[in-house]
Formats: C-alpha cells, structure tokens, sequence
C-alpha cells in the first residue's frame, strides 16, 4: 500500500574516546588497528552498523557482545567499550546530555529528528547507508481500486503534522509512498 516511515541507527562512541567526528574516527583506528571496539545488543542485532563501517571505512573493531541495550550503553558510558550503533531514540538524551559523543546516523540522509547530526557518508564513508523502513501491505492479488483507496487514506494520515510529530519524537522519518514505488522498493 505505501511506506509508512524510514528509520535509521546512530553511531555514537565513549565521551573521551579520541575521535570527534567520524573522519577521525576512520584516522584513529588505522592507527590502532585491532584496539576499537564496539557493543551491540547480542548476535544478529545491529551489527550491520558496524560491519558497514568497518568494511568501508577500512579498519578493524573488536565486537562485543551485549544482553540487550542497557548494559552495552552502561559500559560505553563507562570506557569498557569505544562505540555503539542502534536506535536513535534510545540514544539520542545520552548525547545531548554529554553522556555520549554523536558520530552520525546511518541512512543516506539527516534524521528528521535530528537534523544536526550528519549522516555517515557525508561525514567521511562515502557510500554508507543503512536503514530500515515500515509500511503497510495488503494480500496479494487485492483490486488496484481498494489499494488506490488506502494509499490514498495513508499519505493523508501520513502527511499529518500531529503524526509526523510523533514519528520524528520516536526517531522515524514519516515518508509516504505510491504503491509503484513502494512495490519497488
């Protein structure tokens, strides 16, 4: 029927980790190589964020392996770890409260909730993206009229500024489509 919302990861590091940005990032660990370590939240979570990075921006990262979100934060707030890539809802207060250091988030363009932050690419790994997306779907072989009908009904729900706020409060870009594209994607 349409998407319904883009969602992307953010990539943050410890606070006194010595990289600022992610081009220094990319300086620092070819110069220590093997010495970078990341969390995620357990096997098959998140790691795409990380192996993307590693694989594009050329260095190496020892994985860490969490039970969940909370203790991996827990210990990149504490130095344990250097960085972390996940929601940018459950990540977001740690930044702007200084708790952790924003690199970028991981779609091919800024967050809606956080236009500040760049992305990854544009902050010094061309070609990184890496997000998700939600929409909605009907059965197959449903009459194009009926799909035209709640496509129709969805860009409007979509396109409301109170929806579109809640979105963006969630971390999501609301982002409607045609069925076409949608089909395409």
């Amino acid at each position: 029927i349409s998407q319904v919302v883009s969602s992307q990861n953010y990539l943050v590091a410890r606070p006194d980790l010595p990289a600022n940005n992610v081009k220094e990032l990319i300086a620092y660990g070819k110069a220590n190589p093997g010495k970078l370590t990341y969390g995620s939240s357990g096997i098959g979570t998140p790691l795409l964020c990380m192996e993307l990075l590693k694989s594009l921006g050329g260095i190496t990262a020892v994985h860490v392996p969490y039970k969940g979100d909370t203790p991996a934060i827990t210990d990149l707030m504490g130095g344990q770890i250097d960085l972390y890539c996940s929601t940018i809802v459950g990540l977001v207060p740690f930044t702007r409260s200084g708790k952790l250091k924003g690199l970028g988030v991981t779609s091919n363009k800024r967050a809606d909730s956080m236009p500040e932050m760049p992305t990854i690419a544009e902050a010094g790994v061309p070609g990184y993206e890496l997000s998700s997306w939600y929409g909605i779907l009907a059965p197959a072989r449903t009459p194009r009229p009926i799909v035209d009908q709640l496509n129709a009904a969805v860009v409007k729900i979509v396109a409301m500024p109170d929806v579109q706020k809640k979105m963006i409060e969630g971390g999501s870009d609301p982002q409607s489509s045609t069925p076409d594209d949608f089909m395409a994607r």
